[in-house]
């Protein structure tokens, strides 16, 4: 296991700019989850419930990021201890999940049934390459573009 990155030092334009995404980004994502269990989940209902939760999470941390900057910097903080944990995540348990899952059984079926083309020999093709004379004026080369 590597050790955890140093996190970065907050400044205000940084703090400032996430407590603006989060402002509008909370509420966009409430929105979206909302329309999601609209359509898939609840029984042709509306669940404003959720909208409203995010929209006030939005603002209580994203205003709050904009008025106060230490409240902000431990939201910066926070945020980004987050987004480092889902990282390891990903990176540490769905892509080897996903590569022994899904690229593996694929390359081992291309394999048995005879479809690899690493073991092919190459077909003796032309190429593209043309062979043309030197060029007899030197400041062609020094005029290029």
């Amino acid at each position: 296991m590597s050790t955890p990155k140093q996190l970065k030092v907050a400044n205000k334009d940084a703090v400032r700019g996430l407590g603006i995404k989060l402002l509008i980004g909370l509420p966009i994502s409430g929105l979206f989850w909302t329309i999601i269990f609209y359509f898939f989940v609840s029984n042709e209902s509306w669940n404003f419930k959720i909208l409203l939760f995010f929209s006030i999470f939005g603002i209580f941390l994203g205003g709050g990021s904009i008025i106060n900057f230490a409240f902000g910097s431990s939201v910066y903080q926070l945020w980004h201890k987050l987004i480092s944990l889902i990282d390891s995540i990903i990176v540490w348990l769905f892509l080897p999940f996903f590569y022994y899952l899904v690229f593996f059984p694929y390359s081992l079926a291309l394999r048995l049934t005879g479809k690899s083309k690493f073991n092919q020999k190459k077909i003796k093709t032309s190429s593209y390459w043309r062979e043309i004379d030197n060029s007899k004026n030197n400041k062609r080369y020094l005029q290029q573009f």
